[in-house]
């Protein structure tokens, strides 16, 4: 799948695809107006991110989604729809919790982090989308497919259920 995930693209994941549910170590993102956020899974309401202010922490679906209603959160999976995931890239991600990094949009961003998490670099340079898609191909050994989740509760997730569809 592309970095952009066009609007056609992302209602046949919904309608489609299975949905998969992320497990311990899985990379996710969500869209980001024209751009996407991204972290580790690693376990029910327990994402580990980059936050804009340079923090590592730990975040609920909620805070990851945001608080666009219509925001959906998609796990790296291979083209049979299997989640992509270790433990390596689970325990980078939880070692880091707590640190900060010297955060900048363009340079040094969720993506970098995320791409550190999958290679054990953290000082690598994809700080683009397209870049941190690259490496967890070149990681797994696979074509990358991006996947809808709805593994939460409406309860957990309010602002980012499956019947909310126009989300582009």
């Amino acid at each position: 799948m592309s970095f952009s995930n066009p609007p056609l693209k992302r209602l046949a994941s919904i309608f489609l695809q299975e949905e998969v549910q992320p497990k311990r170590g899985s990379i996710v993102y969500r869209k980001l107006g024209l751009a996407e956020h991204s972290g580790i899974f690693i376990a029910k309401q327990k994402i580990v991110q980059l936050s804009g202010t340079g923090y590592i922490e730990y975040v609920d679906y909620r805070r990851f989604c945001g608080s666009n209603p219509f925001n959906q959160m998609y796990v790296a999976c291979d083209s049979e729809g299997r989640v992509l995931h270790s433990e390596a890239i689970a325990e980078r991600a939880e070692r880091s919790v707590g640190q900060y990094r010297n955060y900048n949009l363009l340079l040094d961003n969720c993506h970098q982090f995320s791409a550190g998490c999958v290679t054990g670099d953290f000082e690598n340079s994809d700080n683009f989308f397209v870049f941190l898609e690259h490496s967890i191909e070149q990681q797994f050994g696979v074509t990358l497919d991006w996947r809808f989740t709805s593994t939460f509760s409406s309860s957990d997730k309010p602002s980012c259920t499956r019947e909310r569809i126009w989300f582009w």
